[in-house]
């Protein structure tokens, strides 16, 4: 077998790095519900709350039963062949060797009886994305809305719902929240799952994905991969605001929001970045320092305004497409909104302005 379709396969330990309670892998012969995947390899393990398994679509069984391998150790050892080298991999004993032309490894099995394979589904709700490199990419910048804080859960998920022809994905810390939506077919009542879970899980599927859902786990699938997460408890919050409510201040440039962002850092011990509007003019400025001018795109003749955002939350709108833009309502508590382009299409993304002590920005 090549070192790179035994790769393919150990690609779902990248689950492992969200999922501590995971250590072990186990090599088996199984779907053994499709009877034309019977005798090919798949490699599966159950953590805390990540189960996966993934089905090679031409190896073979590495033996004749189940064995199960510390999943650390043995994906590593596979890294340490290129990928088109041929490897010959056998149960000698209590232990599996893995070699090529001029190399032998031995890795101890483990001597606990495996697990069950992963029973099977019982979502009763399914929705298909045909892109799954978007679905990746959506999770990905939406996931830097969530929050790390673990007393209070629900904000270190991303809500999902699917109506309509629609996939809507939102996430939040409480201070700032995205939201775009993705075509799908299928309807899916709204769940949480955590941002990490899906994050790692998307990157595994190279086409469309399946997604699924019961009371307790969301599931993600295709033909050769599954991935069972579990559900986020809580209330997620709502967004009560209407972007029709908002005019638009400036078109913004990436590199410069980019800029202004790593600048705050730079700068600013409170990683602050001021928009100053003003004669048909919008600047980003931090600590003094001016790191971006834009025309007003405004429809009124002038527009003045001035609004603090943390310099992380406002360098992520680099990330929105070529040219994202800013839409302003009015002074705080007020959110700003930027509306740009993820995984190709439109997202908005809503800031909470920084109130600074003893006087509020306007």
């Amino acid at each position: 077998m090549k070192a790179s379709a035994l790769q393919d396969l150990l690609a779902i330990w990248s689950l492992a790095s969200v999922d501590t309670g995971v250590t072990l892998l186990t090599a088996h012969s199984a779907f053994r519900e499709v009877p034309s995947n019977d005798g090919k390899l798949e490699i599966s393990f159950k953590g805390i709350h990540c189960t996966a398994s993934r089905l090679s679509e031409s190896l073979p069984p590495i033996a004749s039963k189940p064995i199960m391998l510390p999943g650390t150790r043995f994906v590593d050892t596979i890294s340490l062949f290129e990928p088109e080298e041929e490897l010959v991999v056998d149960l000698v004993g209590n232990e599996l060797v893995i070699r090529n032309a001029d190399s032998k490894v031995h890795l101890r099995v483990h001597s606990e009886l495996p697990e069950d394979e992963l029973p099977e589904s019982t979502c009763t709700q399914w929705v298909v994305v045909e892109s799954a490199k978007d679905f990746s990419t959506a999770i990905n910048f939406l996931g830097n809305t969530t929050s790390q804080q673990l007393h209070h859960p629900v904000l270190m998920g991303i809500r999902m719902e699917a109506k309509d022809g629609l996939l809507e994905l939102r996430g939040t810390d409480g201070a700032r929240s995205g939201r775009l939506a993705l075509p799908c077919s299928g309807t899916l009542a709204p769940v949480v799952a955590h941002a990490g879970d899906l994050s790692a899980a998307a990157q595994l599927f190279p086409g469309k994905v399946s997604i699924g859902m019961d009371e307790l786990r969301l599931e993600l699938r295709d033909d050769y991969t599954k991935v069972r997460l579990t559900v986020l408890n809580g209330q997620f919050p709502e967004l009560n605001i209407s972007r029709q409510t908002y005019v638009p201040l400036a078109r913004l440039v990436p590199k410069a929001i980019d800029r202004a962002g790593r600048a705050s850092t730079l700068f600013d011990s409170d990683k602050l970045v001021t928009v100053e509007a003003s004669e048909k003019r919008v600047k980003l400025v931090v600590k003094g320092q001016e790191l971006g001018a834009f025309e007003q795109v405004s429809g009124r003749s002038r527009l003045d305004a001035s609004f603090t955002l943390n310099g992380d939350h406002f360098g992520l709108a680099a990330q929105m497409g070529e040219a994202p833009i800013l839409y302003y309502r009015g002074p705080p508590p007020d959110p700003i909104l930027i509306v740009g382009k993820v995984a190709r299409k439109e997202c908005e993304y809503w800031l909470s302005p920084v109130v600074l002590r003893g006087k509020l920005d306007r």
